[in-house]
């Protein structure tokens, strides 16, 4: 499977304290028991750590699709999404929720799809629920649109990280990786990783499944993690009609080590 480089999206934001309610209009930092993170106006996550270790730099949607015998950049990001709205609901026990609407396009087409992302801020961790409508007819070999999760690659390097249900079998990111031989494992339903304050369990809801990737293979310094519906590969380009719509979901809980 071919990736799209995601690197020249050059989207980046400033830390300050969020709204108290309502419409969020600068970034909003939420601390839990074992992580603290940063929501965007867009409703892009960012700045995820537990402890002193980041987890991720940014967690946002994103959709890409075929376009043959055409030559622009297809690529949406919801940072860049226009309009977008993101309503803040807090609630007893630091629990927070967050709902943002708008719509992803790109250079050519500005409204492509419509999204609507729901984020459950909870102080032992989170849960995210994306629904993604296309405005417009879209053709691709497999999926339009994820979410990514990504960061730089050495936080990662030689970390325990469990992908599956058999908790004994660990994976290791190496220090080095060779062109188009790094780590790409697909289908994933739930993983753990074992950071030095708190062990992080991901898992996928409903219909959905997650992508582990290190971007190393093709020369971006990241580690990834894409959330999908769950989707099969399609030998012809398939095309998917003006209304279509994506849902899908992710949860991820932080635990501490035990005394």
């Amino acid at each position: 499977m071919w990736f799209k480089p995601l690197l020249s999206a050059g989207i980046c934001a400033v830390l300050c304290t969020g709204a108290a309610a309502g419409a969020l209009t600068k970034p909003f930092n939420y601390r839990g028991t074992q992580y603290r993170l940063t929501v965007s106006p867009s409703g892009r996550l960012e700045n995820c750590f537990t402890g002193k270790e980041k987890l991720f730099s940014s967690l946002e949607l994103y959709g890409s699709y075929e376009h043959p015998g055409e030559s622009y950049d297809d690529r949406m990001f919801q940072g860049n999404a226009s309009p977008v709205s993101t309503a803040v609901e807090k609630r007893d026990g630091n629990r927070v929720r967050l709902v943002s609407t708008g719509m992803l396009g790109n250079a050519k087409v500005r409204q492509a799809a419509a999204f609507e992302q729901t984020v459950d801020l909870e102080p032992s961790g989170f849960t995210m629920h994306w629904k993604v409508t296309s405005k417009v007819p879209m053709k691709t070999h497999t999926l339009v649109f994820s979410a990514i999760m990504q960061t730089p690659v050495e936080p990662m390097i030689d970390l325990g990280i469990v992908a599956g249900s058999q908790r004994d079998q660990v994976i290791t990111i190496p220090a080095s990786c060779e062109r188009n031989k790094g780590l790409r494992k697909y289908g994933i339903g739930i993983m753990w990783f074992s950071f030095p304050d708190a062990i992080l369990n991901i898992v996928a809801g409903e219909k959905s499944c997650f992508t582990a990737l290190d971007c190393r293979s093709w020369g971006e310094p990241l580690f990834r993690l894409d959330f999908t519906p769950v989707s099969a590969w399609k030998n012809n380009l398939a095309e998917y009609p003006a209304g279509t719509v994506w849902e899908w979901s992710v949860a991820f809980g932080f635990e501490p080590y035990e005394d």
